[in-house]
């Protein structure tokens, strides 16, 4: 092996893990998966990572859309002349 995990070094992937979201204790767990062929562990951890950062992007997005209701909203009633219909 050339010191490479996934075509990086160890400390790189380390930083791409923690960029993803995963604390120290995660991304030690993926890399000694790795490191022990237990590829199959890696990416269910990997996964779930996933699946936490999906729903938060789906929770912010839910936040864009209210933002954006209340600005059409407001909009609309000073368009109307201040009075809401």
């Amino acid at each position: 092996m050339d010191g490479k995990i996934c075509g990086m070094t160890k400390e790189s992937l380390r930083q791409c893990l923690s960029e993803c979201g995963c604390c120290c204790s995660t991304a030690d767990s993926v890399i000694e998966k790795i490191e022990s062929s237990d590829r199959k562990g890696a990416r269910k951890i990997l996964e779930q990572k996933r699946k936490e950062a999906l729903e938060s992007l789906h929770q912010e997005q839910q936040k864009i859309d209210r933002i954006d209701f209340l600005s059409w909203q407001m909009d609309k009633e000073e368009k109307s002349g201040g009075k809401q219909k």
